[in-house]
């Protein structure tokens, strides 16, 4: 069992892709691409019935971020691996980046041994 935090795009849903085919079940998170989410999960679930489920959250939020992680974890109790992709995506020129916008682009609370 697999979690993929901003799992639903891009390097993300290759990522749950590519984990699902190997043989993970997948923890699907996403925080505002609900259609994306359960286009993916449906996707996954075609191949291999209830095998993946999708969970929503903020991860700036440290309120949600531990639930989430709590949701997780009563649905999956023996995560084996938790790729932490989710990030914020603009186009930001790496030279023009300020910190604020790199901590928004990068900056997440999923961070400690909350799974």
């Amino acid at each position: 069992m697999a979690v993929v935090t901003g799992g639903v795009r891009r390097i993300g849903a290759a990522v749950a892709r590519h984990l699902h085919g190997l043989g993970f079940d997948i923890a699907l998170h996403y925080r505002a691409s609900a259609a994306d989410a359960r286009a993916l999960a449906d996707e996954l679930a075609a191949l291999r019935p209830d095998s993946c489920e999708i969970f929503r959250a903020d991860l700036t939020n440290p309120d949600e971020t531990l639930a989430v992680a709590a949701a997780i974890r009563e649905r999956y109790p023996a995560i084996r691996l938790l790729v932490n992709n989710a990030s914020g995506f603009a186009p930001t020129p790496i030279d023009t980046c300020t910190p604020e916008q790199f901590d928004a682009l990068l900056g997440s609370n999923l961070r400690g041994h909350i799974f």
